[in-house]
């Protein structure tokens, strides 16, 4: 099965094909990944402590998947082990998170809203 569109280089037929393949599976077997799955009350806090995140990897002029990734922290969430919790992360960002979720910091908007910092109270 294929189409004529703006995916090339058989993008469009890898994608069909894989929507077949998906399609063939026991509907039991398939699974959201573990890390992938956040409480619907903790939503507007990935939110806005990904707006941080991203930020502070700008500011410390790294790409944000290396810095934390949206599974890396909604594992810390969740109490999971996170690797934002250990090494060089927990220093840089796991620990002003930590903070933020004892309530012993705030987020506070700064720039009309451009810029997101996290500020100890």
């Amino acid at each position: 099965m294929s189409t004529d569109g703006p995916l090339r280089d058989g993008t469009t037929d890898a994608l069909l094909a894989a929507v077949e393949a998906g399609l063939k599976l026991d509907p039991s077997t398939v699974q959201m990944p573990e890390s992938d799955h956040i409480d619907r009350a903790l939503a507007p806090a990935v939110t806005v402590i990904g707006a941080w995140l991203a930020q502070r990897a700008s500011e410390l002029d790294l790409d944000p998947a290396v810095l934390a990734t949206r599974a890396d922290l909604t594992q810390l969430l969740h109490g999971a082990p996170s690797r934002i919790a250990t090494g060089w992360r927990a220093d840089l960002v796991g620990a002003p998170i930590q903070r933020l979720l004892a309530g012993e910091s705030t987020i506070v908007l700064r720039d009309g809203g451009r810029r997101v910092e996290l500020r100890d109270q």
